[in-house]
């Protein structure tokens, strides 16, 4: 098994233990060290540094305890933030939340459109999006999106 898999497995089970769920794990070398980054998300709730205290010692505990990893690295443990997309396996998570959705790869950087994910289909997403003359419902293709994102502005 690879090694990034055989760690997945090794992280996931004090991650879960949690309510977070493994957003990424990533083996990188930046500016000559090397990290085991580890992005966390748990829908609908922000994660604390008490939390990320808490997993940073089991994980660690846990790495120490299985060296997979030969040489020296850095453990990096954080929140998947509200910058990362959703991945649309995660979306029913997401249901009622003020989310922006981008449907050209070049849109990044311009605005997305805004609403709140009312219903989730296998096809298409529901969307309730504010216009001047109020509330409306938008249906998106979900094979158009290129991005979701939580919205930092509703």
């Amino acid at each position: 098994m690879p090694l990034i898999e055989t760690l997945e497995q090794l992280v996931k089970p004090p991650i879960e233990a949690e309510g977070c769920r493994l957003y990424e794990l990533s083996l990188v070398v930046e500016r000559g060290d090397k990290f085991l980054r580890i992005l966390l998300e748990k829908p609908g709730t922000r994660i604390d540094m008490d939390l990320i205290v808490r997993l940073t010692r089991a994980i660690s505990s846990l790495l120490d305890a299985n060296p997979l990893i030969s040489e020296h690295y850095i453990l990096d443990i954080a929140s998947a933030g509200i910058d990362y997309p959703i991945r649309m396996e995660h979306l029913q998570d997401y249901l009622h939340t003020i989310v922006q959705v981008y449907c050209d790869p070049n849109q990044q950087g311009k605005p997305g459109t805004i609403g709140e994910l009312l219903a989730i289909s296998d096809s298409e997403i529901y969307l309730s999006v504010k216009t001047k003359k109020g509330r409306v419902e938008q249906t998106i293709a979900k094979k158009e999106i290129t991005r979701i994102e939580v919205a930092r502005e509703s």
